[in-house]
């Protein structure tokens, strides 16, 4: 399955479900504040994003300036929130009043220390990356047993769940579900977890098998779209926006599958934008040359059918059959001619 990373510009505010923040201005110390410095020779003064998990209702940026970060971050609890890196990845921080944290580049990843919750992050991550777990799902979830049973009411052991239960091509719902019931203190009533419950709904319901969602867009040509005009064909959803460089990447792969599947008559196309600037994705529409059908929703991952699909990250497909039902979730195109033929 091709990989699929959640990114983001300044338009984060319409794609993220929960957005988050306490930031960081780079002068003196204030009540209530922890501070990161360190050096990131690959950045290029490209500022980290940073967008969060529980109590903050706003994003920001930490500046790299001279390839070095040196910030004071306001803070009043331990809070876990994200960083959205140049290389488009995002990686979890945590982050308490008066921690004295330091990042680092370390073989192609950044890494936060200074904190028990961050070496601990840092620690099981390592250990699974470095081992035989990296290649054994099973050898990941066993170890993940472990860790919440030793650590129910670990802020890390959230994160951790939402990494490598949900965040993945193939979520474990039912192994997420039950450890979730494991958790004790106040991490049962962390925000994070109620997200996580949530999302674990919208994405049974947008799950292989189910019918999809009923829907009606404009098009880029202002025309209508809805249903009955894919009536009794093969539909390939695809979902991207224009500042996601994954996406672009992506678009280049569709158009050459959609000329080599032009002779198919029971196979139809529609990309789905997430862009909440609409000029950039009539922009984006003439730069990549796409041809077929495109919609899109100002609301990014607010959208309701991208809640009501479970959809995450981008770029995402989805292959919903004649009859409305969805066959197939985020397939590689060389495999969709394939299971077409067997859902005949």
């Amino acid at each position: 399955m091709f990989q699929a990373k959640l990114h983001s510009p300044l338009s984060l505010l319409a794609a993220l479900y929960i957005l988050v923040l306490w930031l960081a201005s780079c002068t003196g110390s204030k009540p209530q504040s922890a501070t990161m410095t360190g050096i990131l020779p690959d950045f290029n003064d490209n500022p980290i994003y940073v967008y969060g998990g529980d109590f903050y209702n706003r994003m920001d940026t930490i500046p790299v300036r001279q390839k070095t970060v040196d910030c004071t971050i306001e803070v009043d609890t331990l809070s876990l929130v994200y960083m959205y890196l140049p290389d488009g990845t995002h990686q979890p921080l945590f982050i308490a009043p008066g921690d004295k944290l330091t990042i680092e580049a370390d073989s192609g990843k950044i890494l936060v220390r200074g904190s028990k919750e961050n070496d601990e992050y840092n620690r099981f991550v390592e250990e699974v990356e470095t081992a035989q777990f990296l290649f054994l799902k099973e050898g990941i979830e066993k170890k993940l047993r472990n860790y919440v049973n030793e650590h129910p009411d670990s802020y890390v052991t959230i994160c951790l769940l939402k990494k490598y239960l949900f965040d993945t091509d193939e979520p474990n719902l039912k192994l997420l579900g039950s450890l979730l019931q494991k958790l004790t203190g106040a991490n049962r009533d962390r925000e994070m977890v109620v997200q996580l419950e949530s999302q674990m709904e919208e994405h049974h319901q947008g799950a292989v098998g189910q019918i999809f969602p009923y829907y009606s867009f404009k098009d880029n040509t202002g025309k209508t779209i809805n249903r009955l005009q894919f009536k009794d064909k093969f539909l390939l959803l695809h979902f991207w926006a224009s500042w996601d460089e994954e996406s672009r990447l992506y678009n280049e792969d569709l158009r050459h599958f959609v000329r080599q599947e032009k002779g198919n008559k029971d196979l139809a196309f529609m990309g789905y934008s997430l862009d909440a600037d609409r000029d950039a994705w009539l922009q984006a529409i003439r730069e990549d040359s796409l041809s077929w059908v495109q919609v899109h929703d100002s609301l990014g991952f607010y959208a309701l059918l991208v809640q009501q699909c479970a959809v995450y990250s981008l770029p995402y497909n989805m292959l919903i059959g004649p009859s409305d039902k969805i066959i197939a979730r985020n397939i590689p195109l060389e495999e969709i001619p394939d299971i077409i033929e067997k859902n005949r």
